[in-house]
């Protein structure tokens, strides 16, 4: 169960660093078509929607059960269709949509940084900053103050990257908790 565990972990892992990645390349690259990025942001989340939907299900492997990950699995699977459907009808809302999925899963890092904390790891104030950095990038995108195009890709490759950073934060620490704390209480039990 623990190589189920790591595969999902680094699964997780590389879908957020694809995340940093396509937010590196919209900061260099801000002209790249919007109707690309709903493909792109589509099939992203479809995947990372599938990913935290088998995190839920699979809770007793993480003996940590991350109750928000259904919600959000089927909210990214929901979306990704929708951006893969209809693309075209998308684009135009494509800032807002993508802002306020941040907020959303922004909001619930806050609760995650708190009960790292409660677990007694250090670090859990980085992923308090980056879910603040989050909410606030989340929100400026969801009001979308920007007339050029290219202003526009720009702050959603940061906040791409804002996210994809806060997703390996969380999986990381999540990961430490586990390993320190599952294991040893298995072995405990075993004996």
């Amino acid at each position: 169960n623990m190589d189920v565990t790591k595969k999902i972990k680094w699964s997780f892992i590389a879908l957020s660093a694809v995340s940093i990645v396509i937010g590196i390349c919209l900061i260099i690259w801000p002209q790249i078509s919007a109707l690309t990025l709903c493909y792109i942001f589509g099939a992203l989340a479809v995947i990372l929607g599938l990913v935290k939907t088998i995190c839920y299900f699979r809770r007793d492997v993480f003996g940590v059960p991350l109750y928000s990950d259904l919600a959000f699995g089927l909210m990214y699977i929901l979306g990704g269709i929708l951006l893969l459907a209809h693309p075209g009808d998308v684009v135009a809302l494509m800032p807002v949509l993508i802002g306020m999925m941040i907020v959303v899963d922004s909001l619930f890092k806050f609760q995650t940084a708190f009960e790292i904390k409660r677990a007694g790891l250090s670090g859990w104030w980085m992923i308090l900053l980056l879910a603040a950095l989050g909410v606030a990038i989340g929100v400026l995108l969801a009001l979308n103050p920007f007339d050029a195009l290219s202003a526009l890709m720009i702050l959603t490759g940061i906040a791409l990257i804002a996210d994809g950073a806060q997703n390996i934060c969380v999986t990381l620490y999540v990961s430490k908790y586990i390993k320190d704390h599952i294991e040893y209480e298995t072995y405990y039990i075993s004996k």
